[in-house]
C-alpha cells in the first residue's frame, strides 16, 4: 500500500467518525457518500427493472415465435415441396419443421365481428411451438372425428363472447380472394367464407390474443388458393449451439428469395428500443452523479484549505508534489466506492426482496402482478465503476491546487 493511499485512508476514516461532532467538511463528506449511495441504487434498482422487463416479454415472445422463423423477402408466401422439407428436417441441428399460412380475416360470432388473422397451421406446429402449454380452455386438437376446431385468442374471443360450450354455433371466417377486383357484387364475390368451431382459446399477451385464430393448414389452403405454400417455415432446433450452421444452410436450400431469423433477429427493433432506454437511463442517473459530484468538489477543496499544514510537512519531508495531489485523488476514489458500495448492497437486497415478495405493484392488467427484476452483476459492476470513476475526476480540481500550494511551515 503506497504512502498517499494510507494518508488518505487515515483522512477519510477520520471524517467518518461518530464519537465527535461534525465540522462543515465531514458534514459535505457525509452527503456526498449518501448521493453516491443514492444513485448507485437507482441505476441498478432501474436497470434490474428493465432487465426483468426484457426477460419477461422476451420469455412470452418464445411463446409465439419459433426457434427459426424462415420467410419469403419478396412475395407473400413461399411455394414448398415434400422434398424441399424432407431436406431442411435432414439438417444437423433441427429437430422438426412446421408450415404455417396466414391471412386477415373478419370473424363473426352470432352479432359480433372482429377483424384479426387467421393462421392455419399443420400437425407438427406443437413440436414446434409452446402454444399448448398457453391454452386457458379447450383443446389445441384442429382436426378432430366430428370436423375441424379453431384455436381462438383471448381477446377476440372475450369481443365476440364466444362460448366453447355451445356445440351448434360456428365461427364465421371471412376471407379475401386471392384473385378478388373490387366490385359491387357484395361480400361473396371478394371473400371466402367458411364457418369452424371453437375449440380452444389461448392466452400470451395482448398483441397475440386480440389477432389470432389457429385453423388447420388443409382447411385454409383451398380458401386461399394455395395448394402447397406456406406464409413462413417455423424450425424447432435440436441444439441451440447450431443455430447459425442451420441457418446457412436453410439459406443455402432456399436461395436469397427468403430471410432465415432467429428469435432475437425476429424481434430486433424491439430488442434494440429497449437497449437504448436501458442505457438512455442510464446515461441520465450518471449525469444525475456528475452533477452530485460538485459537492465532492467542495468538499475536498474546502479539506485542502484545512490540511495546509499537513499539506507543507508532507512536501517538507520530500513527497512529490503528484504524491500529495494522489492523496486528494484517492480522497475521491474512496467516498465514490464507499458510497456506490452502500447503495450496491441496498439495491441488492430490494431487488431480492421484490423477486420474492413482489413488494412494489404493477398498475393494470398484465402478465404478472409486480415489477419483474432481474439482477445483472455487469449491471452493478458498471454503476460502481461509473461513480467511482466521476468521483475520482471530481477530485482532480483539489488535487491539483494541493500540488500547487506553496510550503508553509
Amino acid at each position: 500500500m503506497n504512502l498517499p493511499f494510507k494518508i488518505a485512508l487515515k483522512y477519510f476514516a477520520g471524517k467518518l467518525t461518530f464519537f465527535k461532532k461534525w465540522n462543515s467538511i465531514q458534514l459535505l463528506t457525509a452527503i456526498s457518500i449518501a448521493m453516491a449511495a443514492a444513485v448507485s441504487l437507482a441505476a441498478i434498482v432501474i436497470l434490474s427493472v428493465l432487465n426483468g422487463m426484457m426477460t419477461l416479454v422476451g420469455d412470452l415472445n418464445t411463446q409465439f415465435n419459433p426457434d427459426i422463423k424462415v420467410s419469403p423477402l419478396k412475395s407473400k408466401v413461399i411455394e414448398l415441396d415434400s422434398t424441399t422439407l424432407g431436406q431442411i428436417r435432414a439438417i444437423d441441428g433441427v429437430a422438426e419443421v412446421a408450415e404455417v399460412l396466414e391471412e386477415v380475416a373478419l370473424f363473426e360470432y352470432f352479432d359480433k365481428q372482429k377483424v384479426g388473422k387467421v393462421r392455419g397451421v399443420d400437425s407438427n406446429f406443437l413440436r414446434v411451438s409452446n402454444m399448448e402449454e398457453n391454452l386457458i380452455r379447450g383443446s389445441f386438437e384442429l382436426q378432430r372425428e366430428e370436423g375441424n376446431y379453431a384455436v381462438i385468442g383471448l381477446g377476440i374471443a372475450n369481443e365476440l363472447a364466444v362460448n366453447l360450450r355451445n356445440p351448434l354455433e360456428v365461427l364465421t371466417m371471412y376471407i379475401p380472394t386471392r384473385k378478388a377486383r373490387v366490385s359491387f357484387g357484395g361480400m361473396d364475390s371478394q371473400f371466402s367464407t367458411t364457418g369452424i368451431r371453437p375449440g380452444g382459446e389461448f392466452a400470451i399477451q395482448k398483441e397475440f390474443d386480440d389477432q389470432y385464430v389457429f385453423v388447420p393448414i388443409s382447411m385454409l389452403r383451398p380458401l386461399l388458393s394455395y395448394p402447397n405454400h406456406a406464409s413462413h417455415l417455423e424450425v424447432k432446433l435440436s441444439d441451440e449451439n447450431k443455430k447459425r450452421k442451420v441457418q446457412k444452410s436453410i439459406r443455402g436450400l432456399l436461395g436469397e428469395e427468403v430471410e432465415v431469423l432467429d428469435r432475437f433477429q425476429q424481434n430486433k427493433s424491439w430488442y434494440k428500443v429497449m437497449q437504448f432506454e436501458k442505457w438512455a437511463t442510464f446515461g441520465i442517473i450518471a449525469l444525475v452523479m456528475l452533477i452530485a459530484s460538485f459537492n465532492l468538489i467542495s468538499s475536498l477543496t474546502m479539506m485542502v484549505l484545512d490540511k495546509k499544514k499537513d499539506i507543507s510537512i508532507l512536501k517538507s519531508m520530500g513527497l512529490e508534489n503528484t504524491a500529495v495531489g494522489s492523496v486528494f485523488r484517492w480522497q475521491g476514489f474512496l467516498i465514490g466506492l464507499v458510497g456506490a458500495g452502500i447503495g450496491a448492497i441496498l439495491a441488492i437486497g430490494l431487488i431480492f426482496l421484490q423477486q420474492q415478495f413482489g413488494l412494489i405493484k404493477m398498475q393494470g392488467s398484465f402478465v404478472v402482478d409486480a415489477y419483474p427484476t432481474t439482477l445483472k452483476w455487469q449491471d452493478v459492476l458498471l454503476t460502481i465503476t461509473t461513480i467511482v470513476g466521476i468521483s475520482w475526476l471530481a477530485a482532480l480540481p483539489p488535487s491539483k491546487k494541493a500540488e500547487k500550494q506553496l510550503l508553509e511551515l
